[in-house]
């Protein structure tokens, strides 16, 4: 009978690295084939100069790209960390679902996370989103050893992983109420709150949070209130909660959504928050930090990227019904069918890409609109690139030169696109976010400096001019699309910066 059900799990253990090793390869061939954005640019200037803290976030992610370019200053160099924080994240998962589903449905959960619209871009594209997630896993899974198994290096393990996840990003700090409410939930459970060990987790992952919250204090960083930023908005909290209410089924897809939904209710109904373990920390990990920013929603608008680690914690509710006969609920053969169509949506979705940005075209001047910008946005940085090459080359004349735009964005691309051979600047400080921390533009006063922007912009020019001793525009960077030539990019040489006034 043992070797039996050895050569059973040995089976699905085969199909979950399977499974893994699919989803691995297709977000290499996305890290190979799509160009760098800005904003992995700009954390690149991060992982560039570590520090506790940064503007708008903790330190995890230029952590992770400061080890991670492996394979050079390329783009696939800057996103091997996330890829292989995908891949260990998947399995981190699948072991977090073995725990209390059935093989079956562990399974099920790992292949629909590989398929989630949110897992490809996050396990690809250098942002703090992709090692929240893994971190998110790993103290569930962590969370879940110390509370099966006890033992103080359990819970200070478990508590480590807490705190990696808020270091990755402040919302990850909603993980310690839902392991209160867990505990606090279940008879055992409050009889651990009276024992060391949780409260060992909690001060490890506090404490790993002070050295980044006495950076923010002493460098005037307010991160903490990023979400509230966009200013209070009271009344639009009904069509802020309604887009919030749907982000769910957009992020899990409807079918999907619908079961992570149904089977809360059927197990909350059947009083499973009590008896059944695995359901209460996937209740509690999902729906508390939902809740949560559902109240945030009430003041201010609630961006997508937000809720994903409560939706990954969302799959194994979603699915669990696989391998239980006669279990209440949503069916088995509606579960198949979920995963059918999450995998036809994601095919679909990708084609969709691929087709605009082959097929889409603009026209004349001016700012592209609707799937014509997706389509310019991928285009063009090279020419930039070189562009910017050659006019330094041209014109610098001996002189100390550094490229400029007006937003953090393009600025950090501008130096990427050099390979950090000029250091880049802001133009605009309420557009400058790290930039205005690190005051770089004391240090190039008497410089010149290349000045690109994506459309021309009166303001900017000012701005140029009250900055610059003089300014000199170049003839654009232009490109053809679709059979007609438009303006890419603009340039300005800019003699003599004297600084923002």
């Amino acid at each position: 009978m043992s070797s039996e059900r050895h050569g059973w799990e040995s089976r699905h253990l085969s199909i979950a690295l399977l499974i893994v090793a699919a989803g691995a390869l297709l977000r290499l061939v996305f890290a190979i084939l799509v160009p760098l954005f800005e904003v992995e640019s700009y954390y690149w200037l991060w992982s560039r100069e570590l520090a506790w803290g940064y503007y708008d976030h903790p330190p995890m992610l230029a952590l992770v790209m400061s080890l991670s370019p492996l394979l050079g200053d390329s783009a696939l160099g800057l996103r091997i960390g996330h890829l292989l924080l995908s891949t260990l994240g998947s399995l981190v998962f699948y072991a977090f679902c073995l725990r209390w589903l059935t093989p079956r449905a562990a399974l099920a959960s790992l292949f629909a996370l590989q398929l989630m619209p949110f897992w490809l871009p996050f396990g690809v594209v250098a942002t703090t989103d992709g090692p929240l997630l893994f971190f998110w896993c790993l103290a569930l899974l962590g969370f879940q050893a110390a509370v099966s198994r006890g033992g103080a290096g359990r819970w200070l393990a478990a508590g480590v992983a807490t705190g990696l996840v808020i270091l990755s990003k402040y919302n990850g700090a909603l993980l310690l109420p839902a392991f209160f409410v867990f505990l606090l939930l279940d008879r055992e459970g409050r009889r651990l709150l009276r024992s060391p060990g949780p409260w060992l987790a909690v001060a490890v992952a506090i404490a790993m949070l002070v050295p980044n919250q006495l950076w923010n204090a002493t460098h005037g960083s307010d991160a903490d209130l990023r979400p509230f930023h966009e200013g209070l908005e009271l009344a639009r909290a009904p069509l802020n909660l309604a887009s919030f209410a749907a982000l769910p089924f957009i992020l899990l897809t409807p079918l999907v959504a619908w079961a992570w939904l149904r089977q809360s209710w059927v197990g909350l109904r059947e009083g499973r928050l009590v008896t059944d373990g695995g359901f209460r920390l996937a209740v509690c990990a999902s729906w508390l930090p939902l809740a949560a920013f559902a109240l945030v929603a009430t003041v201010t608008q609630i961006h997508a990227q937000w809720i994903v680690p409560c939706l990954v914690t969302a799959l194994p509710l979603a699915f669990e019904n696989l391998g239980r006969p006669g279990a209440a609920g949503v069916s088995p053969r509606f579960l198949r069918v979920a995963l059918a169509s999450t995998a036809v949506l994601l095919v679909a979705g990708l084609g969709f890409v691929a087709v605009v940005l082959v097929s889409a075209h603009h026209e004349g001047p001016g700012r592209p609109h609707g799937l014509a910008r997706l389509a310019v946005e991928a285009r063009g940085w090279s020419e930039l690139g070189e562009r910017v090459e050659a006019e330094v080359a041209e014109r610098a004349d001996g002189r100390p030169v550094f490229v400029m735009a007006a937003d953090h964005h393009l600025a950090a691309h501008l130096e990427w696109l050099v390979r950090g051979r000029l250091p880049s600047h802001c133009l605009d400080p309420d557009r400058g976010n790290q930039y205005n921390l690190w005051q770089r533009g004391r240090e190039f006063v008497g410089w010149d400096a290349l000045f690109a922007d994506k459309y021309d912009s009166e303001s900017d020019i000012r701005l140029l001019e009250s900055a610059c001793g003089s300014i000199e525009r170049l003839a654009p960077v232009t490109m053809t699309m679709g059979g007609a030539p438009f303006q890419r990019f603009s340039l300005t040489w800019c003699h003599d910066f004297r600084g923002l006034p």
